[in-house]
């Protein structure tokens, strides 16, 4: 190769090279100029944002037609009509649907009215889209009217000072400053926009209702307890409430710590998806959600007022059928209302289904002012013990107990009589009969000062539990150690002088 040749293919070279360079300084620089001149537009924007520069537009709510709102995850298109004097606006999927009340109306004020703060651009060079996030707008609105005209805008970026976006207006293509919350309200979903609000248990209130059954299962119904309204009631359970189902509340108490196992964990329902938003009556079968669903949770809370007037608050959750691939997700309605949602599965699962989970110990006594004496027959012996009360000089009730005839410390019976009162169950069993030995028993008999009297027998079932009929259809064991520890406190009343 000859040394001319050589010559100039370096000097191309160097052109090359040169002229690499120089673009990329070029771009460097229209980077840096479209930089300072956004900051620039944005400090401009930033000193007069205190006040609307004008009005884009300027409608009545009764003149508009439809506000469509297209984003890269989906378009959403709310409608209007007239109906009792009133707009209303709709979704063309469920037209008869209601709209949520605190989201449309932020779409809704933007197609009447859209104030500008500043003219960043007028007009835009398309060079200078980008800079603005208008290359790739965040959204494209377009407001259209019933006189058939309309206005189109794009969306782009919030302002690095985050207290505006940028918008363009594509009759004019001017791009302008206007406030944040334009982009705010064009980021509804359609589902959102459904009114699909989920009433929320409120757990920092007083229970005063629960229902909760799943199906096929005995339901499990508790209410609040007022002894005003039953005084004569001697069997009622140390906690405020009782059961009205699966349980005789005269021989099951609730679990005195209710309010606070069953409302201080409760969490909010998680919802998914929304599955439908008119189902059909036929349909909600499909969902296990029909007349009779899979699972359904009731609870009334209360509070009182500042008036002094006590307010209730009810939620009626209804669950169906498990879906997903992992079963994750189960179909929710609330009772009424006939929108379908997919609900986290996890929604389901903190509340139980099991009955024995919401009593406490089998309390058959819980005043022993109710009480006059009493029989306690158990390992061949028999236990005979009376209480005498009589009144102090401050009219407080003093007692005298004996037992077998004999006085016995007031303090030690006590502690033997809450062995006798609170005998912790184990399991129950649904059944019209069970087998166990006759002749292996332990009974109790109470004798009340109104005259009535109450008998409990509790047969051996097993080796380790005895049983006793709590109702027909319903049997409860109690483990055998109970008893031992029951003997053992009485027989220790006898054993001191």
């Amino acid at each position: 190769m000859s040394e001319t040749r050589k010559k100039k293919r370096k000097g191309l070279r160097l052109l090359l090279l040169t002229l690499g360079m120089l673009l990329l300084i070029g771009a460097l620089i229209l980077v840096m100029y479209l930089q300072d001149q956004k900051k620039q537009a944005e400090e401009s924007a930033k000193e007069s944002s205190s006040f609307v520069l004008m009005d884009l537009w300027d409608h009545e709510e009764d003149e508009l037609s439809s506000i469509e709102v297209e984003r890269e995850d989906e378009t959403v298109t709310i409608f209007a009509r007239e109906g009792n004097g009133d707009v209303i606006w709709y979704q063309e999927e469920y037209p008869e649907a209601s709209l949520n009340s605190e989201l449309y109306p932020n779409m809704v004020s933007l197609g009447c009215k859209l104030s500008v703060y500043q003219i960043v651009r007028e007009p835009a060079e398309k060079s200078e889209l980008a800079s603005f996030g208008l290359d790739k707008p965040y959204a494209r609105v377009r407001i259209s009217l019933k006189d058939g005209t309309s206005h189109t805008i794009l969306v782009g970026d919030v302002s690095s000072t985050g207290n505006y976006v940028y918008i363009l207006e594509e009759e004019t293509g001017n791009i302008y400053s206007a406030g944040k919350n334009c982009r705010t309200y064009l980021a509804y979903t359609s589902d959102e926009l459904y009114l699909t609000d989920i009433a929320d248990i409120y757990t920092n209130y007083v229970l005063s209702y629960l229902f909760v059954q799943k199906k096929g299962e005995p339901a499990i119904e508790i209410s609040s307890y007022d002894s005003s309204k039953d005084p004569d009631n001697y069997f009622k359970s140390r906690s405020i409430y009782r059961f009205l189902q699966p349980y005789d509340f005269t021989s099951v108490g609730v679990d005195t710590a209710l309010q606070s196992n069953f409302l201080d964990d409760l969490e909010k329902i998680s919802i998914h998806e929304i599955i439908t938003i008119q189902a059909k009556d036929e349909d909600l079968e499909d969902y296990g959600l029909g007349v009779e669903p899979e699972y359904r949770v009731n609870v009334v809370t209360c509070n009182e007022e500042s008036d002094g007037e006590i307010k209730e608050f009810t939620t009626d959750y209804l669950f169906g059928y498990t879906y997903g691939s992992d079963n994750q997700y189960i179909y929710f309605r609330q009772n009424g209302e006939n929108i379908v949602y997919g609900v986290d599965v996890a929604s389901l699962e903190q509340f139980t289904f099991v009955p024995q989970d919401y009593t406490q110990k089998l309390v058959f006594l819980s005043d022993i002012k109710l009480l006059r004496s009493g029989t306690l027959t158990i390992g061949g012996q028999k236990y005979m013990f009376d209480l005498r009360q009589e009144k102090d000089e401050s009219d407080n009730i003093e007692y005298q107990v004996r037992v077998n005839e004999r006085d016995v410390d007031t303090a030690a019976f006590k502690t033997a009589l809450q062995n006798l009162f609170l005998i912790m169950r184990d399991t129950e069993i649904r059944a019209e009969s069970v087998d166990y030995d006759p002749e292996d028993k332990i009974e109790v008999t109470y004798q009340f000062r109104d005259g009535t009297d109450k008998t409990l027998t509790f047969y051996r079932y097993n080796e380790f539990n005895y049983v006793i009929k709590i109702q027909d259809g319903l049997w409860m064991t109690c483990s055998y150690y109970q008893f031992k520890t029951l003997q053992q406190s009485f027989e220790a009343l006898l054993a001191t002088e």
